[in-house]
């Protein structure tokens, strides 16, 4: 799957932004804040806007760099003005708390932004696979405790049954309340990530609605009794 860089969301809301400074700089390029991040939120642009910085968002030159400002700071919008000077003046670039932006290049990987700040090296030549390289340690480790979840889980239920084969409950087993207080708490974890799906569910309709408005279902209103219906 590719991965695109410069993307997230922000944990606090679920925003969708642009992470134009990773990190706030001055004029010498040197982090002075490591703490903020500049961001815009894409679905704040008008349509002109959004569409020329997506595009450039997902050109070669922006994925192969760390700092997506560099390439904003060499390009023009359609009206001739510089993208990133452009989004500084109208007030499209918002500082955030790093440690609310989680990266997103993908529909399943979700990275810190402090984390992956903290991984890159100055001056590292290799600097642009480095997102790369995150999402695969990411992901092994996932796999690896899934792994062991799996095995734990596998091990508990065998031991379980042998309990109810060949010998009754013992004393220290959970008690009835104890056990309903446990299914209870799962039951609410359930119930958050189900709503957090239905959140998501519900953003990802709005963007398609908004990017092709003849795919929202039509409302249909109820209908009245037809003067055929009515006997004077």
């Amino acid at each position: 799957m590719t991965n695109l860089k410069h993307v997230g969301r922000l944990k606090n809301t679920g925003d969708r932004v642009i992470i134009i400074f990773r990190e706030l700089l001055d004029g010498d390029g040197n982090t002075t804040d490591p703490d903020h991040a500049l961001v815009v939120y894409p679905d704040r642009l008008q349509d002109r806007y959004h569409d020329r910085v997506l595009d450039l968002l997902e050109s070669d030159r922006a994925q192969q760099t760390e700092n997506f400002f560099e390439v904003l700071h060499s390009r023009t919008f359609h009206d001739g003005n510089n993208m990133l000077t452009f989004l500084h003046q109208q007030g499209f670039l918002k500082k955030v708390q790093v440690d609310n932006v989680v990266l997103c290049p993908n529909t399943h990987e979700r990275i810190a932004l402090r984390d992956y700040n903290e991984s890159l090296e100055n001056n590292n030549p290799n600097a642009a696979h480095r997102l790369q390289d995150y999402v695969d340690e990411k992901q092994r480790k996932t796999a690896s405790n899934q792994q062991k979840t799996n095995e734990q889980v596998t091990v508990t239920a065998d031991d379980i049954m042998g309990q109810q084969n060949s010998t009754p409950q013992h004393p220290s087993d959970a008690s009835p309340e104890e056990q309903a207080k446990a299914m209870l708490t799962q039951a609410h974890i359930m119930e958050e990530e189900r709503n957090m799906l239905d959140r998501e569910i519900s953003k990802k309709k709005d963007e398609a609605y908004r990017l092709n408005p003849s795919l929202k279902p039509q409302a249909t209103s109820e209908s009245s009794d037809s003067d055929e219906d009515k006997v004077e």
